[in-house]
């Protein structure tokens, strides 16, 4: 509960600060009138509705509030002297949401940063959040607050903290520590994703860890950063010898997110597909996918690797590229005849995603002497459904087929197709 009669008095110095910026708007040629939102309601209008019992107008207050942006601050900051907690908080909200353009607030925001009102720290933090990188003289502050047993406290703080960015590298250590706090991980590694390359050389440390707790973290700070990250990229993939699948997958997520220039890992990224997780080689398909075409053209060349994982694994690569897969088509139906039933399903799965086209190369497959090759055809036809009409009599023909598996499957498509 709020006390409404326990007021901090500002400064003389945040008094001043908001009546020279008063004064400015008044003299200044382009704020002769006070600021008024698209509805033409002035700025003061909003700041009363800030203090309505009912909690629609004071959200649409400021949400208008923000859309007036930086002129609308010096309004709040004239407030301020007088204002209780209660206020105060509501004010702290609305400089959050007018952004980057109440930076004048920054002063008497760091100063509330001292309140005996826990609420009020908590919601200054959210206000310099807000306000980004010209919120850096509030660093050295905010980072004595992550010891605050707040937990709501500590993750506005280090929202600020990483909407200030690198220049608050310096809160490194303490945001460290908060990562291992179960209700602060993710505002912590969100925080040190944009911290720059201090944070990077920090996390490329804990990717040495023999700590797996570390190590994912780091992975996910990174992740984070995507392409900010490539130089620590050889460091990821040795997270791909971890024992842990959670580290493995954070690995490949974090590689993923570099895009393009993860292709400098991709030998590591495809000998890791012989992954034996499914989710873990699921990631890092979906992770070697986000690398560009080019990653797929190298994946196409290890189409005859030892490992059926890696076949696997590369024929869904493929796939995800209409123009790679469609110039492999006969690679892949070369695949269909694999001596792996994944490996095989995979090549039927891309074949059935060509579309039209793949219609007459798919009849003639129907007279292979090959079991699987006649099966993985009659699939593939029948995944084209109606488009696949002129196939019907090689597959009423394919019904009397010596192996039961193919004459079953030939059934099946020619129902999709009728």
């Amino acid at each position: 509960m709020f006390n409404g009669n326990r007021v901090r008095v500002s400064t003389f110095m945040n008094a001043a600060i908001a009546g020279v910026l008063v004064a400015i708007l008044f003299f200044t040629g382009c704020s002769l009138e006070e600021p008024k939102s698209n509805d033409n309601i002035p700025v003061r209008v909003y700041l009363k509705r800030l203090k309505s019992d009912r909690e629609a107008t004071v959200e649409k207050a400021l949400n208008e509030i923000g859309e007036i942006g930086g002129p609308a601050t010096p309004y709040i900051l004239e407030k301020w002297e007088k204002a209780s907690d209660e206020e105060k908080i509501i004010y702290c909200k609305a400089i959050y949401r007018i952004g980057p353009g109440a930076a004048a607030a920054v002063p008497t925001l760091i100063e509330e940063l001292n309140s005996l009102e826990e609420l009020v720290i908590a919601h200054a933090a959210l206000g310099l959040a807000g306000i980004g990188p010209a919120a850096a003289p509030a660093v050295d502050k905010l980072t004595a607050l992550l010891r605050s047993s707040d937990t709501s406290t500590q993750a506005n703080v280090l929202l600020a903290l990483g909407n200030i960015g690198p220049a608050a590298a310096s809160s490194l250590p303490r945001v460290k520590e908060a990562a291992f706090r179960e209700k602060t991980r993710s505002a912590a590694i969100v925080a040190m994703s944009k911290m720059g390359p201090k944070a990077v050389n920090a996390m490329s440390e804990w990717l040495k860890s023999d700590e797996v707790s570390k190590v994912i973290i780091a992975c996910e700070v990174l992740g984070g950063m995507g392409a900010n990250a490539s130089e620590a990229l050889p460091l990821i993939t040795k997270a791909f010898d971890s024992k842990d699948p959670r580290a493995r997958e954070a690995a490949a997520l974090a590689i993923g997110a570099t895009k393009e220039k993860g292709i400098v890992v991709l030998p590591q990224m495809i000998d890791a597909l012989n992954e034996q997780d499914s989710r873990v080689r699921a990631s890092i398909i979906n992770a070697i996918t986000e690398l560009g075409p080019d990653a797929a053209e190298e994946a196409l060349k290890s189409f005859g690797n030892s490992s059926w994982r890696v076949r696997e694994g590369c024929i869904r690569v493929v796939a995800r590229f209409a123009n790679i897969r469609d110039k492999s088509i006969e690679k892949l139906i070369g695949r269909m005849n694999d001596s792996n039933v994944e490996v095989r399903g995979a090549a039927i799965d891309a074949l059935s995603g060509v579309g039209p086209s793949i219609v007459p190369r798919m009849i003639g497959v129907l007279d292979s002497p090959q079991v699987n090759l006649r099966f993985g055809a009659s699939r593939v036809l029948g995944n084209q459904g109606a488009i696949a009409k002129s196939a019907l009599p090689k597959l009423h023909a394919l019904t009397k087929d010596k192996d039961s598996l193919v004459s079953q499957e030939a059934m099946k498509a020619i129902k999709q197709i009728m």
